[in-house]
């Protein structure tokens, strides 16, 4: 066995932070600076729900309540998020996108499918498929 097979770790790792290095390049183009990709990750759930809670954020990204706080305090301080009060429930405060926001959701996108394309050139579409359900195997065997 090819003794490169046990260097499984640093070589997701290295990928991991080239996507992170080619996604903040890219952002930074755009003029999008100063958050990071948790705060991204709120983003596009806004941007797919309409509006959250707190508690609802914190579930889809798998941070704790305080984490998510911090989080989401960057995003409201550099624009990109509101807050607003339920009108039915004053305990309730939905958190939703701005235009500033909706804006980094589609830089994001279009950022998005150039990573895609940049990360399976040279690939077939067997073999993306292939590197696609490894991956996922991968990931389950972390799930449990």
């Amino acid at each position: 066995m090819d003794k490169d097979v046990n260097n499984v770790s640093s070589l997701l790792s290295k990928i991991s932070n080239d996507i992170s290095v080619y996604l903040n390049g890219k952002l930074v183009e755009q003029g999008f600076s100063g958050i990071g990709s948790s705060h991204g990750f709120i983003l596009y759930r806004l941007a797919q729900n309409g509006r959250m809670t707190m508690g609802e954020i914190a579930r889809c990204i798998h941070k704790d309540k305080s984490t998510t706080t911090f989080l989401i305090k960057k995003l409201e301080k550099e624009g990109y998020i509101q807050r607003q009060r339920s009108e039915n429930d004053s305990r309730i405060t939905f958190i939703f996108l701005t235009e500033k926001g909706e804006a980094y959701t589609d830089a994001t996108e279009a950022i998005s499918h150039s990573l895609i394309d940049t990360c399976y050139t040279g690939f077939s579409d067997a073999e993306k498929q292939t590197l696609f359900s490894l991956l996922r195997r991968v990931e389950k065997n972390f799930a449990g």
